[in-house]
C-alpha cells in the first residue's frame, strides 16, 4: 500500500462500493493471512507512504482491510494518488 484515503459521505463516482454501519470512521489495515499480522489503524483523513509506516503498516504487505463506521468508505492505492 502506497497511499490510503478515509472519508465519510459519498464515494467518488468511480469508486462507488457498500456502505459500512458505526459513527466514527476507523480503518484497520491488517499484514499476514486472516487478521493475524499486524495491524495499523486509521481514522478520518488522507495518508501518505510516511503518515501510512508511521501507524505501523510494512510496505507491500497488507492482506486485508476492515472499515467500521456509518458511511464510511476508505480505498487503498498500490501508488501515490490521494
Amino acid at each position: 500500500m502506497r497511499s490510503l484515503k478515509v472519508w465519510k459521505g459519498e464515494y467518488p463516482p468511480d469508486l462507488a462500493l457498500p456502505d459500512y454501519g458505526g459513527d466514527e470512521c476507523v480503518v484497520m489495515v491488517h499484514g499476514e493471512d486472516n487478521f493475524k499480522g499486524w495491524m495499523a489503524k486509521y481514522g478520518e483523513g488522507d495518508f501518505n507512504i510516511h503518515r501510512i509506516f508511521s501507524k505501523g503498516a510494512k510496505d507491500r504487505d497488507a492482506s486485508s482491510v476492515r472499515v467500521r463506521g456509518k458511511d464510511c468508505k476508505a480505498v487503498l492505492f498500490s501508488s501515490w494518488r490521494v
